[in-house]
């Protein structure tokens, strides 16, 4: 599905004329000319769309220093949906540095997207309900229970 997206763009653009990608010049005359300018400029726009895809890396951190807690946050971010496992690791990672932190609850809500990702559907409902133990007011709860299926109870009159 990730491929597609690109191939559609380029698709889009290839059909919207190739001349805004060359400048506003023209193709030089006779179909074997426009396919060959087409092709190219294919390639190019791929090119361009695989390098906006790409992950971004985290700022390197100092060697002397160990990352922040934004640093790790920025990293688990951008490694959740690729690399998993390796996602697991820097939650645990931040976890244990900084388990009061401002990004606690997303940390939380990524925990268990990687979960999903690597079919740990259990594991991630349990992370579900200490979410909403430990973060009943969250703006990620709604997230939360698209993703697992986890709704808390509410107790109390019903409104």
């Amino acid at each position: 599905m990730k491929r597609l997206v690109p191939l559609a763009l380029v698709m889009l653009l290839a059909a919207a004329g190739v001349a805004v990608l060359r400048g506003g010049q023209a193709p030089a005359a006779g179909p074997d000319a426009a396919l060959a300018v087409d092709t190219v400029d294919r390639v190019d726009v791929v090119d361009r769309v695989d390098a906006a895809e790409r992950v971004p890396e985290a700022a390197p951190a100092d060697a002397s220093r160990p990352p922040s807690d934004e640093e790790l946050t920025v990293r688990l971010r951008a490694v959740v949906d690729a690399s998993p496992e390796e996602a697991l690791a820097l939650a645990a990672e931040a976890e244990r540095a900084f388990p009061s932190s401002r990004f606690a609850d997303e940390r939380s809500f990524l925990v268990m997207r990687a979960l999903v990702h690597l079919n740990r559907i259990g594991e991630a409902r349990n992370a579900a309900a200490e979410f909403h133990r430990r973060f009943p007011e969250s703006a990620w709860a709604e997230q939360v229970g698209r993703l697992t299926g986890y709704q808390p109870r509410r107790y109390g009159p019903r409104r």
